[in-house]
């Protein structure tokens, strides 16, 4: 965690003196455990949806951490045009691709229900609201520049119509690759998919390419999907912004 995040409603419900008291565990273990901050100094903070800056720290101890949140300075977080397209997975891996997606830029997630998911995922734990805001908010604790939450959409079906943007299925059946010259343009708007951690059946992989879907090839391994993820988005950032 590189800065303390806060939630949107904790700095819309700041007071005149704009201190805010925090008691959950998980912020106030790391400024005190790990930071090992001190009362009267700063640290670096990301205001949800509203910026980055940094906070003094009024209180510290081991179950409770109070704050005081300066006006934030303008910013803009760098262009945030991507969309991802998951297959359910395991919990375990949907929290590594919550935390990863708000880190790098993404700005919505949609989860869908592939042949080869488990029905069980989706009415898992990890879709419920709470947990959904809290590993994206790690993610963009982690990240320094983005502080926009990604919107998460989750479906129980495979989708029937195409996204708003041109999209990229990710496919180790791909002859083209997220650097092949003809394919995205540095302001395009893109939606990247995913099939879920046992793959796309052949059928489905035929549904989205008539869809008109680009197939593209990310890596010769089978990859993990978070770690797919990571790739594909790395791979777009360096054709956007160092190739083009």
């Amino acid at each position: 965690m590189n800065r303390v995040f806060l939630y949107p409603e904790e700095i819309v419900s700041l007071p005149k003196d704009r201190e805010i008291a925090i008691h959950d565990h998980e912020r106030t273990r790391h400024v005190y455990e790990i930071l090992k901050a001190k009362a009267g100094e700063n640290i670096k903070i990301v205001a949800i949806n509203y910026g980055l800056g940094d906070a003094q720290i009024v209180h510290i101890n081991e179950t409770s951490l109070r704050l005081k949140i300066p006006p934030l300075p303008s910013a803009s977080a760098s262009s945030r045009s991507v969309e991802l397209w998951v297959g359910a997975c395991r919990p375990q891996t949907v929290k590594k691709i919550y935390e990863y997606a708000a880190c790098m830029g993404v700005d919505s997630i949609r989860f869908f229900k592939a042949e080869l998911s488990e029905k069980s995922y989706l009415t898992s734990k990890i879709f419920e609201p709470d947990h959904q805001r809290l590993h994206l908010a790690l993610g963009l604790a982690q990240s320094g520049i983005y502080f926009h939450m990604p919107q998460v959409r989750v479906s129980s079906y495979f989708p029937t119509q195409p996204p708003n943007s041109p999209a990229y299925l990710c496919s180790l059946q791909g002859r083209q690759n997220l650097f092949t010259p003809a394919l995205l343009s540095r302001q395009e708007r893109v939606t990247l998919v995913f099939g879920p951690e046992r793959g796309l059946t052949p059928a489905e992989e035929s549904n989205f390419l008539q869809m008109g879907m680009f197939p593209v090839n990310i890596h010769p391994s089978t990859l993990r999907i978070e770690v797919a993820i990571i790739s594909a988005l790395s791979q777009l950032h360096a054709r956007r912004f160092f190739l083009a």
